[in-house]
């Protein structure tokens, strides 16, 4: 049986089951929900017959003909009953999904049960967050350590697991040294063009998308530096700016050029708008940039990516001025917007869905 690409070949696992928990799933917008609901068919490919365990406030959203099953209760002894027929699952964790301020105890309570009744059953997963921390005024900062209890104990009873960023894996390697572990960018929620247009042959627009929170922060510090921005609008040939996402809070314009409010859009129209688009603008501190959806996507659709943060240091595979743009180089205007729009979704295609699915299985088998 092939699948996933002509090398991937996994005959001995036709039919095997997986279960998958997530805190949230479509059409709930959810980048965590959206990453595990396109996991499923190509597992599917791969021989895997997937049923999705979702927590309890979406019940009213799920089809259980699809295979996706509403937790009733947010309680260890309600997780461990609906999984008492599973022997493999896949975990993804973000606590705030599971609980208010994360702490989901509840959730390592009912894996433990789950597992202790059958010494071959297997975890992996998935840490989307490991834990948060914060200054004392904040309530992260009063729930940092039991998040990373929390955090701790999923570690030690998974297998093998995942992290989205560098940053995740070292607060991940503190917790449980010896858990194999994989740093795996997310892949992108609104789809992986086959082939993606030059730069020049796309309309000269920039697109500002994500959710409400990640786009303000865009627009304040695009704001700040305005003078930067028009001149990198005006060395793009940029026209409009193309706002997508939920809420209306776009200013009327944005370095000298108007925006326009597309508002929430199907997947399948962001796809469009992004395969259409030149400059891709976003504000995400660069320590935990391989887990921001809006970058992956951005770079999946051969966009040139402006990002506007100069927080955080980056991990080793990627740099300034090779896979995305940052505004020094634009008051200098040494970049080549097309060289590193290439070096950009370069880099992400051997972490995209199917390479994703490929590495999952082989912690699976």
């Amino acid at each position: 049986m092939k699948a996933l690409g002509n090398e991937f070949y996994l005959g001995k696992i036709l039919s095997q089951k997986l279960t998958q928990i997530t805190p949230a799933y479509p059409p709930l917008i959810s980048g965590v929900g959206d990453y595990a609901s396109l996991l499923v068919k190509p597992f599917g490919m791969a021989g895997y017959e997937v049923g999705t365990v979702v927590s309890s406030f979406q019940e009213n959203l799920i089809k259980p003909s699809e295979g996706v099953i509403p937790l009733q209760r947010l309680e260890a002894s309600a997780l461990a009953q609906l999984l008492a027929s599973s022997e493999l699952i896949l975990l993804h964790f973000s606590g705030y999904g599971y609980a208010q301020r994360g702490l989901c105890g509840w959730l390592v309570d009912g894996l433990q049960r789950w597992k202790q009744s059958h010494t071959e059953r297997r975890l992996i997963t998935i840490f989307h967050e490991v834990y948060a921390s914060g200054p004392f005024w904040r309530s992260s900062f009063w729930t940092m350590l039991p998040q990373r209890w929390i955090a701790r104990n999923l570690a030690h009873l998974s297998e093998s697991a995942f992290v989205t960023s560098q940053a995740a894996c070292e607060q991940l390697k503190e917790l449980r040294p010896s858990l194999p572990l994989e740093v795996l960018p997310v892949f992108s929620n609104v789809g992986e063009p086959k082939e993606v247009l030059p730069l020049l042959e796309r309309d000269p627009i920039a697109i500002v998308f994500g959710g409400s929170r990640r786009r303000s922060k865009t627009y304040e510090a695009a704001l700040r530096n305005e003078p930067l921005l028009s001149k990198s609008f005006d060395q793009l040939g940029i026209t409009q700016v193309i706002d997508i996402g939920p809420a209306d809070f776009a200013p009327a314009q944005l370095g000298g050029r108007p925006i326009q409010v597309l508002g929430v859009l199907s997947a399948q129209d962001i796809s469009y708008w992004l395969s259409q688009s030149r400059l891709g603008l976003m504000d995400y501190p660069r320590h935990v940039l391989t887990k921001s959806g809006i970058a992956a996507a951005y770079f999946a659709h051969g966009m040139l990516v402006l990002n506007l943060s100069n927080v955080g240091v980056l991990p080793d595979d990627l740099q300034e001025g090779r896979e995305f743009l940052e505004l020094a180089q634009v008051a200098n205007g040494s970049y080549e917007p097309q060289t590193i729009a290439s070096a950009g979704l370069a880099w992400y295609l051997p972490h995209n869905v199917e390479n994703t699915v490929k590495k999952i299985i082989h912690s699976l088998t």
